[in-house]
């Protein structure tokens, strides 16, 4: 779980020194569509990427951050809660490898035009 940290570690720096870059420097464009798909409430994806700033609270809300105290600041607490508990997303951790395509967010995995997590639930979605 080491590396997961030392990732998580890298995108928060990056979300802080540069907040409005892309997020596709860091994560590949399956992986924004992904974490849009299931943290955003608007079902339609973004003509352009998201910023990294965008990426890193998506994750933290994901593991039940909600910006009580309007920092925009996610703690360690939140972002490991989704590993944990909530498990929609688990960043970089036991990376699943398919025939269609690969996805570094680990436990997802793109198969054909589904986007499937492992563990039950199910998204079907043109990417």
């Amino acid at each position: 779980m080491a590396f997961v940290g030392v990732y998580l570690l890298q995108l928060r720096d990056a979300a802080n020194d540069t907040p409005e870059q892309s997020c596709e420097d860091l994560l590949t464009g399956e992986e924004w569509r992904l974490l849009w798909l299931s943290s955003s409430k608007k079902r339609r994806l973004p003509s352009t990427p998201p910023t990294l700033q965008w990426a890193y609270q998506a994750l933290g809300r994901l593991g039940g951050w909600t910006d009580s105290k309007r920092t925009g600041r996610v703690g360690w607490q939140a972002l490991c809660n989704q590993y944990r508990d909530r498990a929609p997303i688990n960043l970089r951790c036991f990376c699943v490898t398919c025939k269609y395509s690969y996805c570094a967010l680990p436990f997802l995995y793109l198969s054909h035009k589904s986007l499937n997590i492992i563990g039950g639930l199910s998204l079907v979605t043109e990417l």
